[in-house]
């Protein structure tokens, strides 16, 4: 799920990634032009293209509102089902 943070519309592509997703809810999200990832910050800027600059925990609330249950798991970018390791 790189590419997120390229998404026009992030409400809608979130929207998206669980209407399609809706059996299984669960997700692997990778991530790495984040807040939290300071070396990244000059990326929009040097490539000219508009992209989301979120921190973990703006993306971890787009996801639950989303219906996404389960926890955040930073070490590993992962958001998963309640029980899940």
């Amino acid at each position: 799920m790189e590419a997120l943070y390229y998404a026009v519309d992030l409400d809608g592509a979130l929207s998206e990634l669980f209407r399609v997703l809706k059996a299984a809810r669960c997700a692997t999200v990778v991530v790495d032009y984040y807040v939290e990832s300071p070396a990244t910050a000059i990326w929009k800027q040097c490539t000219g293209v508009p992209m989301h600059y979120l921190s973990q925990a703006q993306m971890a609330r787009g996801l639950r509102a989303r219906g996404l249950p389960g926890g955040w798991h930073p070490a590993g970018d992962r958001f998963a089902r309640p029980g899940q390791t």
